[in-house]
C-alpha cells in the first residue's frame, strides 16, 4: 500500500531519499507513514488484549530489525528472511520495484517482486 503512486509519493518516498542506506534509514519516515505501518500493531490491541509488556517489546524487536536491515551487515543470509543484502535493494533507484517485504520474501516470491542479490554482478553480497 505504501508504495502505490498516489501514497508513496507523498509518505513513503522521503523513507527512500536516504542516498545511502544506514540504520537510521530504519527510522527516515513522514510521521503519518509509520503511524500506518503501527496500525496493525493498534488494532490488534484493540481486538486482543495483549498486555502492555509484549506491545513494548514488539516496538524494541520492530526497531533492532528495522536497523538490521538498513546496516549493509548480513547477519541473516537466509532466503525466506530479508536480511540487509536483500532489502538494500529496494532503496537502489532501479529496485523500488523488488523486496517490498518487511520480514520475509514469501510474498515477494509469490508475486514475482523479488531479487537474489546473489544475482546481480558486483552488488557485493
Amino acid at each position: 500500500m505504501l508504495h502505490h503512486p498516489k501514497i508513496y509519493r507523498y509518505l513513503h518516498s522521503i523513507h527512500h531519499q536516504s542516498k545511502a542506506v544506514t540504520p537510521f534509514t530504519g527510522f527516515a519516515f513522514h510521521p503519518l507513514d509509520a503511524f500506518l505501518q503501527a496500525v496493525p500493531v493498534f488494532t490488534s490491541c484493540y481486538f486482543i488484549p495483549i498486555p502492555i509488556d509484549l506491545v513494548l517489546l514488539h516496538g524494541f524487536i520492530t526497531s533492532l530489525w528495522a536497523i538490521s536491515i538498513h546496516d549493509n551487515v548480513n547477519m541473516i543470509p537466509f532466503k525466506g528472511i530479508l536480511y540487509a543484502g536483500s532489502h538494500s535493494i529496494h532503496h537502489f533507484p532501479w529496485g523500488e520495484n523488488y523486496n517490498y517485504g518487511k520480514i520475509t520474501s514469501i510474498c515477494d516470491r509469490l508475486y514475482g517482486s523479488y531479487c537474489d542479490p546473489e544475482n546481480i554482478t558486483g552488488y557485493g553480497y
